[in-house]
This record gives structure tokens, sequence and C-alpha cells, in this order.
């Protein structure tokens, strides 16, 4: 596991997929499980090392156990940017 880290800027960004079918066909039983689902990820920008991903919904549950699953791996406080587009 990473942790203890010391990096100066850490990169977010998530990518989204859906699990099962599209989100229009989810019905209320498979709502949490099915659909839309969002991974979130933070990367170390100097050496692209994965810090820390989490995979759920796009809500702010979700996006609050990411943030502090990454806060708990990081000392300090770097600067937090997004992940440029590729070209």
């Amino acid at each position: 596991m990473m942790v203890g880290l010391r990096v100066p800027r850490i990169e977010c960004d998530e990518l989204w997929q859906y699990v099962g079918c599209k989100q229009k066909r989810v019905t209320r039983e498979n709502v949490a499980v099915k659909g839309d689902q969002y991974t979130f990820v933070a990367l170390a920008a100097s050496t692209k090392a994965i810090i820390a991903y989490h995979t759920g919904k796009r809500d702010s549950e979700n996006t609050d156990l990411f943030i502090r699953d990454l806060r708990e791996r990081v000392l300090g406080t770097p600067e937090i940017g997004r992940l440029s587009s590729l070209p």
C-alpha cells in the first residue's frame, strides 16, 4: 500500500463506465451496483504512480470516500490539479 507519501503535486480525474447495463435501463433493485459507475483516480504528477482510486456512483458519498482515502496516504499539503486531456 502506498502511505506516508510526500508528493508536490497530485493530479485527479474520473473515468466513466457502465456496469451490467446503461443507466437508462437500471431498475430500482440494482441501481446501486449497475449502470453508470465512475473510477476516481489520484496520480503523483511527477512519477504517474497511482496513489488512490475508488469506483462507485458519482455522488458525494463516493467522492468523500475517495478524498478521505487519498488524504490518509499523503503527508503535507500537495498542490492538487486535474489530469490534462490527451491530444
